[in-house]
């Protein structure tokens, strides 16, 4: 019933297009479960990789059943069937096109061998190859569609979620070595070991791995559509912050091994870091100055954390940059005061405890390496009121993307 017997128009379309309607949708459900992934970009990839390929090869498996005499002899259509598949085989040595090849011969031997009859000089039906084709092309459609406009979780924006909490997680890292410190300096003791290396680690390490993971893949996979994945770059913001974040993660390393064993201390002498007496006097002095250090880096995080979960892009995301700016000024001012603080009480110290311990260079250099975690913090947020930055991943700023007017992401 699906061939049009030419005697009614009208009946001939409907006979096609019920045959298009009950026997092609497969191809479309089967794009559909495949390209729906979790993030805008999976999705996109996977959409413009399954229709390329199904197109490329359904076409050329077209156009060589054209001529109904040669697409019935056996010989001719072995023959493309075998060359065809040599040829693609050629690069399947490289395991990243792999996928790309598979679909391209999977769709040339279909529109192929689905139309071979072997007698008749019947030439290839163009119902077979639409059904393929546009069945595939409606079903990457549907796949962007639901990904981009319904549910639009962009890969951007779960990197940009991992770089907030490696922040957050450093800024609470930091605080507790801090109190470690006071309390110990306090009570006379040594500080406590308290597993920093392994909360940096887990904290601060585990998520910006995932997002190095992220950025490597790109998600639109280079490897499996080199010819596509610079359609949709990630946003410039990624690779401004990583850079600061993974600095940042290097300092608090510097002052968890710093507090981990007293480098400074004689042959034969406790291992632990203990305040010495210079570090012990100077603290309490420090108070004030601490405390606001930290209500400003309060201040710093939580401003970034918004402004990288904002959802928005351009001058909407003016308000989140300006707390921003003002976050990173009074952390850079809240900084000054202390280290001024600090130089400004060792004299006198110094004086009245008779000189520095083992325990106060240890203590030292600990305090350098926190303040050291303090700039990296001020860096990545400098990084967020870049004017490059304002551009993320949201419904216009991924068509301009798309449109090529954001910079391809660095090889």
């Amino acid at each position: 019933m699906a061939v049009p017997d030419g005697e009614n128009p009208l009946v001939d379309a409907k006979q096609q297009g019920d045959f298009f309607v009950v026997w092609q949708p497969i191809y479309a459900s089967i794009t559909i479960a495949i390209c729906l992934q979790d993030t805008v970009e999976a999705s996109l990839m996977r959409a413009v990789l399954r229709t390329t390929m199904t197109a490329l090869g359904g076409t050329v498996g077209f156009l060589v059943m054209l001529n109904g005499s040669l697409a019935n002899n056996p010989y001719w259509v072995v023959s493309w069937v075998v060359a065809f598949s040599w040829l693609c085989g050629l690069l399947s040595p490289d395991r990243s096109l792999r996928y790309s090849l598979f679909l391209t011969v999977f769709s040339f031997n279909a529109v192929i061998i689905c139309q071979y009859i072997g007698c008749c000089a019947v030439p290839g039906d163009p119902q077979v190859y639409g059904g393929k084709v546009i069945s595939t092309l409606i079903g990457s459609t549907v796949a962007i569609g639901v990904g981009w406009m319904i549910f639009p979780w962009y890969g951007s924006e779960r990197m940009l979620h991992d770089q907030a909490a490696a922040l957050q997680a450093a800024l609470g890292l930091l605080r507790d070595m801090h109190a470690e410190v006071e309390a110990a300096a306090a009570a006379d003791r040594a500080v406590g070991i308290g597993g920093w290396l392994d909360r940096v680690e887990q904290d601060v390490q585990a998520p910006l791995a995932r997002v190095v993971k992220d950025l490597d893949m790109n998600l639109i996979d280079r490897r499996q559509m080199p010819f596509t994945w610079h359609l949709l770059p990630e946003p410039a913001v990624l690779h401004m912050v990583q850079p600061a974040l993974s600095a940042l993660r290097d300092r608090l390393a510097s002052a968890a091994l710093v507090l981990g064993q007293d480098l400074f201390a004689v042959a034969g002498g406790p291992r632990q870091v203990v305040p010495g007496p210079v570090f012990r006097r100077v603290l309490p002095q420090l108070r004030g100055e601490e405390e606001g250090l930290f209500a400003a880096l309060d201040q710093l995080v939580e401003a970034c954390t918004a402004n990288m979960a904002a959802g928005v892009a351009g001058s909407r995301l003016k308000p989140h940059r300006v707390a921003v700016e003002q976050a990173v000024a009074a952390a850079q001012d809240a900084r000054v005061r202390l280290h001024r603080a600090y130089l400004q009480a060792q004299p006198a110290v110094l004086t009245a405890a008779g000189g520095h311990s083992a325990g106060d260079f240890a203590c030292g250099a600990w305090l350098h390496a926190a303040l050291r975690c303090t700039d990296e913090m001020v860096v990545a947020a400098s990084m967020l009121l870049q004017d490059a930055a304002q551009d993320r991943d949201v419904l216009g700023g991924w068509v301009r993307a798309w449109r090529g007017q954001r910079a391809a992401p660095p090889v």
